[in-house]
């Protein structure tokens, strides 16, 4: 084997030949050495294969649905604002409703709901434990967690290991800093306003239950959230109506018997106190009035502002397993494996030539 002729860079600053040849000794080198270095590229590829070869399979299930944003823009919308009912035109926010679904106040409802998977039924939450070997974590077995043999739903449990059982299984969910691949997702188009949300697990039951219990609750609380003002003003507003409603129906009662108590009698003071009543009842049908207006205007606003969440594809079984790629795994593999031999030799080459200079 020829001895490769050593550059020596003798100035601080080096020139574009200098580098150049610099940049040839280093490829000689590993090309004298690309025997070594394709052997530990064909040894990585190898393992990237098997492992893709030996991954449990795994199926996503997607569900696309749209918000109707022209709420409260026009229309009696617009009118209804002018008397303080309304929104005044705002418009939903469709990245708030994909934050909202990954909070831990919709997960939370989702994984303490109920669903059969693989033939059992259970809480989400416990089909997630026993699918994905969490009572096989380190962090499960220390005694102080008290999570040995942990399930939701056992209420003999301490809030402490329910929080952290919790905890554990959201970052499996919806994601965590030591969590590569969450099995939920969401994403939105902005051209169109499509949101889409995936569940992808080991099981396609999972897959399927899991994607659509997140858009029923995340459907159920945003709009309850967004008319929640909205709503309590028309209850507000109904319950002064029927108050006012039932006390003209006791004063046109008590008219009644006034009347039918003095049928024949015209004294004075009689005549007085059904004028009163008389009056009392005519200020009360124009306060019922009044009242039933508000009411209904306030109807018609809650009915605007109600945001209306359409599904478009909703996943439904069979679903088709993903397949792992071997050629995608073989060409990452040999890539890093490549880069690694690479980069060892080099570093070797520039450890040896610092020492024989030294």
């Amino acid at each position: 084997m020829e001895q490769q002729e050593k550059y020596y860079i003798a100035d601080d600053e080096i020139t574009l030949k200098e580098l150049i040849l610099k940049l040839k000794e280093f490829g000689a080198y590993l090309w004298e050495r690309k025997i070594s270095i394709a052997v530990v590229a064909l040894l990585m590829a190898a393992i990237f294969a098997i492992k893709a070869k030996l991954k449990p399979d795994e199926y996503q299930a997607s569900l696309t649905f749209m918000v109707d944003e022209d709420i409260g823009g026009g229309g009696i919308g617009g009118i209804l604002s002018q008397f303080g009912f309304g929104g005044g035109g705002s418009e939903y926010n469709l990245q708030k409703i994909l934050t909202l679904s990954k909070s831990m106040q919709i997960a939370s409802e989702v994984l303490l709901d109920t669903g059969e998977v693989d033939g059992k039924k259970g809480l989400y939450g416990n089909h997630i434990i026993d699918i994905y070997e969490f009572h096989d974590k380190k962090s499960w077995k220390k005694p102080e967690n008290g999570l040995d043999g942990f399930y939701f739903g056992d209420d003999s449990r301490s809030q402490l290991a329910q929080n952290i059982a919790l905890k554990s299984v959201f970052a499996k969910v919806i994601g965590g800093k030591k969590t590569k691949n969450p099995l939920y997702s969401s994403s939105v188009n902005d051209d169109t306003g499509i949101m889409t949300l995936s569940v992808k697990s080991k099981s396609p039951d999972l897959s399927l239950g899991l994607v659509k219990t997140f858009f029923d609750h995340l459907s159920e609380y945003y709009v309850a959230k967004s008319i929640e003002k909205s709503e309590s003003t028309y209850k507000i507003l109904k319950a002064k109506t029927d108050s006012i409603h039932a006390l003209l129906g006791q004063k046109e009662y008590a008219l009644a018997q006034f009347k039918d108590k003095n049928r024949g009698v015209y004294l004075n003071k009689v005549k007085i106190r059904e004028q009163r009543l008389m009056t009392q009842i005519q200020a009360l049908r124009m306060a019922w009035g009044e009242s039933l207006k508000n009411q209904e205007m306030a109807d018609y606003a809650l009915k605007e502002q109600t945001p209306f969440i359409q599904p478009i594809d909703i996943p439904f079984a069979p679903i088709n397993s993903i397949p792992n790629s071997l050629l995608k795994a073989l060409i990452i593999g040999g890539f890093l494996g490549g880069f690694l031999a690479a980069g060892y030799f080099v570093f070797r080459k520039i450890f040896q030539d610092a020492m024989s200079d030294a």
